[in-house]
Parts: C-alpha cells; sequence; structure tokens
C-alpha cells in the first residue's frame, strides 16, 4: 500500500470514529496521526505511515504533508 492510501484509510477511520465531526480540526488530526504512529512504533517497531514528523506551534505535522 502506498503512503497516500495509508494516509487516506488513517484518516477515514479517525473521521469514522468521531463522536463529533465538528471537533475534528487539523491539528487534533496531525497529533492522533503522531500518537498512531508513535504506538505502533511503541508495540510493533514500525510506524503506520512510514512517514516522519516536524515540530510546528501547535504540534506535530507530517513531514509529507
Amino acid at each position: 500500500m502506498n503512503n497516500n492510501k495509508k494516509y487516506e484509510t488513517i484518516v477515514h477511520y479517525i473521521i469514522n470514529s468521531c463522536d463529533d465531526i465538528r471537533k475534528l480540526g487539523s491539528i487534533k488530526l496531525n497529533k492522533i496521526l503522531f500518537f498512531s504512529d508513535t504506538e505502533m512504533f511503541i508495540r510493533k517497531n514500525r510506524t503506520i505511515t512510514n512517514d516522519k514528523y516536524i515540530k510546528r506551534q501547535f504540534g506535530p505535522v507530517p513531514k509529507k504533508y
């Protein structure tokens, strides 16, 4: 699965898991992606997205985007 498809799949999963989609903005979505990747790395020694993150003012952002 290519990286774009992985992002699409995980973002759809996160959106479908939200109780209130209006409370899910880009900052929160980026943090969920970061913590999901981090948790996967801790458990399985690999990430979901195979991407690196960069530090921004309001939290981590995938380097690719």
